[in-house]
């Protein structure tokens, strides 16, 4: 059975998004890669939170009044307190199951990859901000 976790992780203040974006993906996920090898997730999902200066809100149709008066970095928010997105992006590990992540988990956790691990997410995340949840169930409705 797959297990999966999620990682909500946010810039570096100081990091711009590209920045960000840029160094987790072509920097980061190779280190991780080097790092774990075989043990690396069967997918490992990222996905970015949408900023006001995307027009993602424009094209969902959602102009609020408010909406000009708003940072171009803003994160778009259909409902609740754009205060509360707090990550800018967060990311999906799948692995075979159970096992494999504790592999992965081993590896990342051994002194001398956790050392580079931590040194390159200092470069472009803020740590006090990071969070690793375990996902559960799973439930998907298709449109069949």
């Amino acid at each position: 059975m797959p297990y999966a976790i999620a990682l909500f992780v946010s810039r570096k203040p100081g990091v711009s998004i590209g920045e960000f974006k840029d160094h987790w993906e072509n920097k980061h996920i190779p280190l991780l890669k080097s790092i774990v090898g075989k043990a690396f997730p069967l997918t490992h999902t990222r996905r970015y939170v949408a900023r006001v200066e995307s027009g993602a809100g424009d094209r969902a149709g959602v102009t609020p009044a408010s909406h000009r008066r708003a940072p171009s970095a803003a994160p778009v928010v259909l409902g609740g307190d754009k205060n509360e997105v707090t990550w800018d992006g967060f990311a999906e590990l799948v692995f075979r199951d159970e096992l494999h992540f504790q592999q992965f988990f081993a590896l990342v956790n051994e002194s001398e990859a956790a050392a580079r691990i931590q040194q390159d997410e200092e470069r472009f995340a803020d740590a006090s901000n990071f969070k690793v949840v375990v996902i559960g169930e799973t439930i998907c409705t298709r449109n069949d």
